[in-house]
């Protein structure tokens, strides 16, 4: 079973993202960070990450080794603009660094202009396609602490508030509130074009359990048919 783990300081390291059956699934350095915590209390000390000193632990067969790839999150807007996501393989590593700061500082984690800026820009565009009718829907990345969790496993295949505005599919098509009464969800497709090749999956949402629900990635069209006579 392959994981993608996050690792907070010295702190042992948490799974964040599971392997679908399937293998479709694949994510990237912010969908990660996207679902860490902005602070985590250490006894009755809070811990604050620092996004601008991340590093990623990636297995190399080859060489039979670890190898260490600096992937430092941008610190102006400007610097925001330019800056590219890391994709990430299944086993990698993402370690998170403590922030230092004046212990006379009320408020030592703040969210700057360039993070903003950089959820901004990831951004997911997606097609939710129902009734002959094409509704446009965006879903930004967010960094969240309601996902931790003692497991550090975010909640996939199942909707509530700790998923909320995720680009899960189950999330999405549930927070759209668009569905009709006629609308069947054990056949919602999917369709990616990526590289030049168009993928289709095809899904029963009553039946998604984690880590098999789909993550959706920009540009998707969802397709929701009517229920059969």
């Amino acid at each position: 079973m392959l994981f993608i783990q996050a690792q907070y300081a010295d702190d042992a390291p948490r799974r964040v993202f599971q392997m679908d059956k399937a293998g479709i699934n694949q994510f990237t350095l912010l969908e990660v960070l996207s679902y860490c915590p902005g602070y985590i209390a250490v006894g009755n000390t809070p811990f604050y990450p620092d996004w601008i000193k991340v590093v990623i632990r990636r297995w190399d067969p080859p060489a039979k080794q670890e190898t260490l790839l600096e992937c430092p999150l941008p610190k102006t807007e400007a610097e925001a603009t330019a800056w590219k996501d890391v994709p990430l393989r299944w086993g990698d590593i993402v370690c998170i660094s403590e922030r230092i700061y004046s212990t006379s500082d009320r408020e030592p984690f703040r969210w700057e202009g360039a993070m903003l800026k950089v959820l901004k820009l990831n951004e997911r565009k997606l097609g939710l396609n129902i009734r002959g009718e094409r509704l446009e829907l965006g879903i930004p990345l967010r960094i969240d602490t309601g996902n931790w969790g003692r497991s550090g496993m975010p909640i996939a295949g199942k909707f509530d508030e700790s998923n909320r505005n995720s680009p899960w599919l189950l999330s999405a098509v549930y927070d759209s509130k668009k569905l009709l009464n006629t609308s069947d969800i054990t056949r919602v497709k999917v369709v990616r074009k990526q590289g030049g090749v168009t993928h289709e999956w095809n899904y029963d949402l009553s039946q998604v359990k984690f880590p098999d629900d789909l993550w959706l990635q920009d540009g998707d069209e969802i397709y929701i048919p009517e229920r059969k006579k």
